[in-house]
């Protein structure tokens, strides 16, 4: 009965709520007064730990609080769309809820991608077709590409001799 649940059928909408709607992994996310829309256009070349998709798989945008912003279920072949919502404009909510009013993407705010792969969040690079890597209240950009890896290397070239250097991977 919900048009916003990843399992919504215009075609078949039920009477009465039976509970059965589903928003995906990351539960049902808030809508604010302000969405970007990214296509994720039906040829769209994702892999996940090197493998090239076959089935279909939940691709999430998630803000620098870690707030997961939008999310949709993709299947190769299929165009398809993510909606990020945007913080609160007004910083005001119907809700009443003081703490949803800092959810959402900022203006300028990078895009974050993951993907739900085997009960697994994994983080994901993209490469844009159109439009902007960043937030923008009703604006539009599309993916060409997504690559979804667990795996973080580092190289680091050594000179002849001595050397002093510091590092720290943090893959979340």
């Amino acid at each position: 009965t919900d048009p916003l649940a990843g399992n919504y059928d215009a075609a078949n909408v039920p009477n009465t709520d039976d509970g059965s709607c589903e928003y995906g992994p990351w539960g049902d996310i808030p809508n604010t007064d302000c969405n970007m829309t990214v296509l994720l256009p039906a040829d769209l070349d994702i892999t996940v730990e090197g493998e090239t998709l076959s089935g279909s798989i939940w691709i999430s945008v998630y803000d620098a609080d870690g707030n997961v912003c939008g999310s949709s279920l993709y299947t190769p072949g299929e165009v398809n769309s993510v909606a990020v919502w945007g913080a609160e404009l007004d910083g005001q909510t119907e809700s009443g809820d003081p703490n949803y009013a800092d959810y959402g993407m900022e203006p300028g705010e990078t895009l974050n991608w993951m993907v739900m792969s085997d009960g697994e969040e994994i983080g994901a690079v993209v490469t844009y077709g159109f439009g902007a890597g960043t937030y923008s209240c009703f604006g539009l950009s599309g993916l060409s590409s997504l690559t979804a890896t667990s795996v973080v290397t580092q190289a680091i070239d050594l000179n002849l001799g001595w050397n002093i250097w510091s590092t720290y991977v943090a893959p979340e």
